[in-house]
């Protein structure tokens, strides 16, 4: 056994704490989603991995790879794609290849994919291009309170309460 405080700095000094790193999020993420909801986990991340460009990426691949255990068990018919992945799809930080994993994934077992947050049209071309299949945000408009949704719709008054 190798005490932490001994082995860190090593992994750190050869470069193999991303790697490392990396197996444990994986690691960590896998057997959490096994776990009853309300329980939590932490994961000690290294200073080396905080000053990681692909530190964000990484926590995000781990988290999506143990949620993809759930498209086998439960039967899905849409994925929404929150909107930090969409803000970002512009901005060259990996987001692109994360959207494009997730909707690869839904195309092959026929599942809606909904782009969230979407507010530019540079944002919209993106998600499009790359395969997304419905789209929402401020570009197409601020969220409205129900009554106005009824009046678009044509609906009256009555069909806030059922009423036929």
């Amino acid at each position: 056994m190798i005490s932490p405080a001994e082995f860190i700095p090593i992994a750190e000094e050869t470069g193999l704490i991303k790697e490392i790193g990396q197996w444990v999020l994986d690691t960590a993420c896998r057997e959490a989603a096994t776990w009853p909801a309300h329980i939590r986990i932490a994961v000690n991340v290294s200073p080396v991995q905080f000053k990681s460009q692909t530190l964000a990426l990484n926590i995000a691949t781990a988290l999506a790879n143990s949620s993809l255990r759930y498209l086998h068990r439960f039967a899905f018919d849409k994925i929404k794609i929150d909107r930090s992945y969409v803000k970002e799809v512009t901005e060259g930080t990996g987001s692109i290849s994360i959207i494009r994993a997730v909707v690869g994934i839904a195309a092959e077992r026929n599942i809606v994919t909904t782009a969230e947050g979407v507010e530019t049209r540079l944002q919209l071309d993106t998600v499009r291009a790359l395969g997304c299949t419905q789209m929402q945000g401020y570009l197409f408009s601020a969220a409205r309170p129900p009554r106005e949704i009824r009046s678009m719709l044509g609906l009256g008054e009555a069909a806030a309460f059922g009423v036929a």
